[in-house]
């Protein structure tokens, strides 16, 4: 079981995930959109959670931004 801790960022339409493992070896990857997630199996999930505008991959950290107007206490679970 992996334990997944958030962190809530400035912007109110983003948290950050953080699984306690190394989700890229270096750097940032971007995905604007869904068809960015292509070959990325972790990205192309998170986008078919639904609203989901961005995904950020940092090394440690998954950041994700989700639509305007949605609140993240129905997308968290789904993310988890």
């Amino acid at each position: 079981m992996v334990f997944i801790q958030t962190e809530e960022t400035q912007d109110p339409n983003t948290v950050k995930f953080i699984p306690g493992r190394l989700i890229i070896p270096s750097g940032t990857r971007e995905f604007a959109c869904p068809e960015d997630a292509d070959g990325s199996p972790l990205a192309e999930s998170l986008f078919r959670i639904g609203p989901v505008r961005t995904i950020v991959f940092e090394p440690d950290r998954v950041a994700i931004t989700i639509d305007e107007g949605i609140d993240w206490k129905t997308v968290k679970p789904a993310v988890l």
